[in-house]
């Protein structure tokens, strides 16, 4: 167990098996290598990818099959050497987070599906990686009907 400062919840323990190391930084996050995983309370399947370094950071993330009607594939052909560092033998420890961007009216919350979160789950490593697949960092969570 880690005891961690958050920025949601003020001091948590966390699982050592939540806690991640990144092997390929967030972008705009260069500095910072360490995160817990901690689910965001009363929203099941989003999590606050909480900073062990700065207490004031935490995004949100969610898994993909959580929120998609079809399946998000991890392509990244030009940074295969991530799954390398990663120590990723099989698919089946993969696990993919994208960002969620939260802005003040929560009905227009969007995804990043260009900037995947990817984790080894065995190892507890991870990556930001740049889909090959997906453009789009704004992609709407909630497809909403437009008004009249």
């Amino acid at each position: 167990m880690v005891n961690v400062e958050t920025k949601a919840y003020g001091f948590v323990d966390i699982p050592d098996s939540r806690v991640l190391t990144f092997i390929k930084p967030i972008l705009g996050f260069e500095d910072l290598e360490q995160f817990a995983l901690i689910d965001v309370r009363g929203l099941p399947g989003f999590y606050w990818l909480q900073s062990l370094d700065n207490k004031n950071l935490a995004i949100i993330v969610t898994r993909p099959d959580k929120l998609l009607d079809e399946e998000y594939q991890v392509q990244i052909h030009e940074q295969e050497s991530i799954f390398r560092e990663m120590k990723l033998i099989s698919r089946e420890n993969l696990t993919c987070y994208l960002i969620v961007n939260v802005p003040q009216d929560p009905k227009q919350m969007t995804l990043n599906m260009m900037g995947p979160i990817i984790v080894n789950s065995a190892t507890l490593l991870a990556a930001q990686a740049i889909s090959s697949k997906y453009t789009d960092t704004k992609f709407p969570v909630f497809h909403l009907p437009k008004e009249k």
